[in-house]
C-alpha cells in the first residue's frame, strides 16, 4: 500500500516538474533577468507570509486523521473552519503592509493578485485526508491536471505577448483549479464536505498543538523567502532573477525524498503505538534513506552547475551557476530535517520544533545580511546552506531529542 502510493507520488510529480520546468525555462528566457526578478521578488514577498494562512494545522490533522480515523468529519470541518480564518487574517495583513513596504505601485498590484490565491486555500485539507489515508492517487491525478492547463497559459500569455499582471494570475488560478478539483475527488469518495462539523473542543485541541508550528511556519517561510526579499533591495530585480534560478534548480528534486519520506511515515507512526524499539529502527532507516537519496542529486548537480545553467536557461544565466554550485547542498539538510520535524510533530512535540526552527530563521537572516554585501549572491545561497545544516543539530539541545542524532548515525551508517 506505502509503495504503490510512493509509486503515485512520485510519478505524478515527476511529470507534473518536467513539465514545469520546460515551461518554466521557456517563460525565463522569454522574460529575461529583470522582469523575471520582479516576478520572483513578487513570489518571495506573499510567500513570506503562508504561515499564516496554514496556521500550521495540516501537520497536525495529518496526525489525528492517522491516529482518528472515526473522527473525519469533526477533524476536517474544524481544520478547514482553521484555514479559512487564517486566509482572511493573511490577506488581510498582506494590504496593510502596502503602507510600509516602500515598493510602487505596479509591483504592489502584482503582490495583491498573488495574495488572493491564499482565500482558496483552505480547501487543501482535503490532500491532507488523501495523503493520511495514503490514496494519493486522485491528488496526483488532479495536480497533474491542474500543472497541464497552467502550462498551456503561460505559452499562450507568451504567445500574445502579455504582461507580468498575467504570468502573476497563474498563482492565483492554481489555487481556484485545486480548489475546484478537491472538491470534485472528495465528494468522488462518496464524502461529503456538508459533513463537516466545527468542534470547539477540538478546535482547542488542534491549537494547542498547531501554535507553534505556526510560529515554526513562519520562521520556515522567512528563512527561505527573506534571502531574495534583501537581494531585490539591496541588488536589484536582475539579481533576484540570478538567484531564483539556481534555487528553482537546486529544490526540482526535493519532492523525490520528501513524497517518499512522507508515504513511508505513516507506517513509522504506526508501528509506534505497538513497540517503541520498532519504531526507533524504523526512523533509523527512514534518517538513512533520506540522506542517501538527496546525495544522489547534490553531488552532480554541485559539480556541473556551469554546464546545467547553460544547457537550460542560457549564457545570459551564467552568474547563477556559483549559486546553484552552493544552495544545492542544502537539500541534504532538508530531506533529513524533514523527517526529525514529521517525527516531533508525531512524538507531539510542536513547542521543540518551534524553538528549532526560530533559530534557524535568527542565523539564516543574521547570516544574509553578512554575506550579500560581501559577496552577494553568492552569499545569500551561503547563508541558507549553513542555517538550513543547523536544524539537524539542533536536536543536541534537547535531552528528549537527542536521541534523534543517534537514530539518523545509525541510519547512516546502515545499523
Amino acid at each position: 500500500k506505502y509503495f504503490f502510493n510512493s509509486g503515485w507520488n512520485l510519478i505524478g510529480k515527476v511529470i507534473a516538474s518536467a513539465v514545469a520546468f520546460f515551461v518554466n525555462i521557456y517563460v525565463v528566457r522569454y522574460l529575461g533577468p529583470e522582469k523575471y526578478g520582479l516576478v520572483s521578488y513578487v513570489i518571495s514577498y506573499v510567500g513570506l507570509f503562508s504561515f499564516l494562512a496554514s496556521l500550521g494545522i495540516e501537520a497536525v490533522l495529518y496526525v489525528d486523521l492517522i491516529k482518528q480515523p472515526k473522527r473525519v468529519d469533526e477533524l476536517m470541518g474544524t481544520a478547514f473552519f482553521l484555514r479559512v480564518i487564517g486566509a482572511i487574517l493573511t490577506t488581510i495583513l498582506v494590504l496593510t503592509t502596502f503602507l510600509f513596504n516602500h515598493n510602487d505601485f505596479y509591483t504592489n498590484f502584482l503582490i495583491f493578485i498573488v495574495s488572493l490565491s491564499f482565500v482558496f486555500q483552505p480547501f487543501a485539507v482535503v490532500n491532507t485526508f488523501f495523503q493520511a489515508k495514503v490514496m494519493s492517487k486522485p491528488v496526483v491525478l488532479l495536480s497533474l491536471l491542474v500543472s497541464f492547463v497552467l502550462s498551456i497559459l503561460k505559452i499562450t500569455f507568451i504567445y500574445f505577448n502579455l504582461n507580468l499582471a498575467y504570468f502573476a494570475s497563474i498563482f492565483l488560478l492554481e489555487s481556484i483549479l485545486s480548489a475546484i478539483g478537491y472538491l470534485i475527488i472528495y465528494v468522488k469518495q462518496n464524502l461529503s464536505v456538508f459533513s463537516w462539523k466545527f468542534n470547539k473542543q477540538t478546535y482547542k485541541e488542534m491549537l494547542s498543538h498547531s501554535w507553534p508550528l505556526i510560529f515554526s511556519a513562519a520562521f520556515a517561510s522567512i528563512y527561505s523567502r527573506v534571502d531574495q526579499v534583501i537581494i531585490k533591495h539591496l541588488l536589484g530585480n536582475a539579481s533576484v532573477g540570478f538567484y531564483d534560478i539556481a534555487v528553482r534548480l537546486s529544490e526540482l528534486w526535493y519532492f523525490f525524498p520528501l513524497i517518499i519520506i512522507g508515504s513511508i511515515f505513516p507506517a513509522v507512526l504506526n508501528i509506534s503505538m505497538v513497540s517503541g524499539d520498532r519504531y526507533e529502527d524504523r526512523l533509523s532507516r527512514l534518517y538513512g534513506l533520506a540522506f542517501y537519496l538527496s546525495l544522489l542529486f547534490v553531488l552532480p548537480m554541485s559539480l556541473f552547475s556551469k554546464f546545467i545553467i547553460q544547457i537550460t536557461y542560457g549564457q545570459n544565466y551564467i552568474l547563477s551557476s556559483g549559486v546553484l554550485s552552493i544552495y544545492v547542498w542544502a537539500g541534504v539538510a532538508v530531506a533529513v530535517s524533514s523527517v526529525f520535524n514529521q517525527a516531533l510533530v508525531g512524538e507531539k512535540k510542536t513547542k521543540i520544533s518551534f524553538i528549532i526552527n526560530l533559530l534557524g530563521m535568527l542565523i539564516n537572516v543574521l547570516l544574509n545580511f553578512i554575506f550579500i554585501p560581501r559577496y552577494g549572491i553568492n552569499g545569500a545561497a551561503l547563508a541558507t546552506l549553513l542555517s538550513y545544516s543547523s536544524i539537524p543539530f539542533c536536536a543536541l539541545l534537547f535531552k528528549s531529542t537527542r536521541k534523534h542524532l543517534s537514530f539518523f548515525m545509525k541510519g547512516i551508517f546502515l545499523k
